[in-house]
């Protein structure tokens, strides 16, 4: 499990997906980098640049 990196969790936060959950222990886990970007994969999001991706998110609704 590799911890994700700053660009990849603003990314996600972008999409509205979480990169940390609580467990029935009540501690904070991690989701794991590889997760994240599955996730975003399956949305049709290109996670090989994630800063490039955020950037294209953020000006999506001027380009409208």
């Amino acid at each position: 499990m590799t911890s994700p990196s700053g660009p990849l969790v603003d990314l996600a936060r972008a999409y509205g997906v979480l990169t940390d959950y609580v467990d029935f222990r009540g501690r904070t886990v991690e989701v794991s980098a590889e997760t994240i970007a599955a996730v975003l994969a399956a949305m049709e999001v290109d996670v090989a640049d994630p800063v490039a991706a955020l950037a294209a998110r953020n000006e999506a609704p001027w380009r409208r």
